[in-house]
């Protein structure tokens, strides 16, 4: 009984110091930026709720898969931080980017040793990679294993300069980048976090957009396939 009684005492505790933790050091508020071609998004989800901004991008800031307009991206991109937390703020963000500017590709792996997974995921990321090595961005996550037990993984291909220049205006602009992604990504991981998708099903999803279509296959919450057809 007073094992009980110390466990007890011990979990209201942490709650309370978690609670003082957060009144001293509060969670910095990291929001969601997604950039088209079109549009800045801005949403963050405030007290249970999403809070969206918006800012609408100027023709020929984006052209052919490339930022053409810096000057242009940097004075949108300062409009709406200024909305979000003021001329003084900073904004921390995870940025997504169009879908139609990443490749992905489902890599499958023979049955190695799980100390020779590493480096045979990278050699076959490096070999399938549209862009030449040096000038991409690259990363997999696992989806799980195939039916024949072998190891799969979603690999993700983006053209390096265009994120290097994005980033360095986002930064111009005062927005601290958490992390970058793809469209693709970021709907598949909010519909298997929030749509109360079956792990144990296949799940096939569509994102309608402006200038396009999403298809997405969302397997064990997992993103296993994607396609991007534009209008």
């Amino acid at each position: 009984m007073s094992d009980i009684i110390i466990i007890i005492m011990f979990e209201r505790f942490k709650k309370t110091y978690h609670w003082l933790l957060r009144l001293v050091h509060p969670l910095p508020l990291i929001g969601g930026l997604h950039i088209s071609d079109q549009l800045l998004r801005y949403v963050v989800i405030f007290r249970n709720r999403p809070l969206v901004t918006s800012v609408r991008l100027a023709p020929g800031v984006f052209e052919d898969g490339a930022l053409r307009d810096r000057d242009a991206l940097l004075v949108a991109l300062r409009h709406l931080r200024d909305a979000i937390h003021g001329k003084d703020g900073s904004a921390q963000v995870i940025v997504t980017l169009e879908t139609s500017r990443v490749y992905t590709q489902l890599l499958t792996l023979p049955a190695l040793a799980p100390q020779e997974i590493s480096s045979a995921l990278d050699l076959n990321l490096r070999a399938s990679s549209p862009f030449p090595i040096e000038s991409a961005y690259y990363a997999a996550e696992s989806v799980g294993v195939s039916k024949s037990g072998s190891p799969e993984f979603l690999a993700a291909y983006i053209d390096r300069g265009l994120i290097d220049a994005v980033s360095g205006v986002l930064s111009n602009a005062g927005f601290v980048v958490v992390a970058i992604e793809f469209a693709g990504l970021s709907m598949a991981r909010t519909c298997a976090e929030l749509g109360g998708i079956d792990p144990q099903e296949a799940v096939l999803i569509l994102g309608v957009m402006n200038d396009g279509m999403d298809l997405l296959i969302v397997r064990d919450k997992h993103l296993y396939f994607h396609d991007w057809s534009p209008w």
